[in-house]
């Protein structure tokens, strides 16, 4: 990974409380071998490093990608990688805290388009008009639904939509479990990663502008 690749991050703890949730979350190095995604430190797999452009992936800078870059890998640099990739394509900064830092964490676990859906099955079970289609793409209607004002102006409502996220995101996980029972070794953990849900305030500014 090239310095002049890293991009500019602004200095937001919303976005510092959505690292760290994902980086206690994941931890540091592993290399399970029932694990799909090869060796992987901070939620950041070796399959994920071999699938970025240009030499983004060789994080040791010896002209490829393999389980050293993944050894290699800093939270820091981790978070470069989760800044460009996945918090600003998520379009998070623009979202109320709460809802971008479990939208955020669900992501990094299931995939951003799987994660989208959920988001939009939580809105559509909290009754948002008009009802939104389940298709995991992040378009103005989505956008538009987590942006209004009730989110922000109501804990209770925030609390609830957070609720119905993680609902989504366990059925999701007991779903994969009954299609593939191999995968059972890892529910509790998902499980708990499932309902875990962030503060409902942060300090005052730690909303990204738009």
């Amino acid at each position: 990974m090239q310095d002049d690749d890293t991009p500019i991050i602004p200095h937001d703890p919303v976005w510092a409380a959505a690292l760290a949730a994902v980086l206690a979350h994941e931890g540091g190095y592993v290399d399970d071998p029932h694990d799909p995604g090869g060796a992987t430190q901070w939620g950041i797999s070796l399959r994920w490093l071999c699938l970025l452009d240009d030499d983004a992936g060789d994080i040791d800078g010896d002209g490829d990608v393999d389980a050293d870059d993944v050894r290699a890998l800093t939270p820091a640099q981790a978070g470069a990688l989760y800044y460009k990739e996945w918090w600003a394509p998520l379009r998070c900064p623009q979202m109320p805290p709460p809802i971008a830092i479990k939208l955020f964490d669900t992501a990094i676990n299931v995939g951003q388009r799987r994660a989208v859906r959920m988001l939009q099955q939580a809105l559509n079970a909290q009754r948002v008009q008009p009802r939104l289609t389940e298709d995991g793409l992040l378009g103005p209607r989505t956008l538009a639904a987590v942006q209004a004002p009730m989110w922000v102006q109501s804990p209770t409502m925030t609390k609830a939509l957070l609720a119905a996220m993680a609902e989504a995101q366990e059925s999701y996980y007991q779903g994969l479990v009954d299609r593939k029972p191999a995968r059972a070794r890892y529910l509790r953990g998902w499980t708990r990663r499932a309902r875990w849900l962030p503060e409902l305030s942060y300090p005052p500014g730690g909303r990204a502008a738009p």
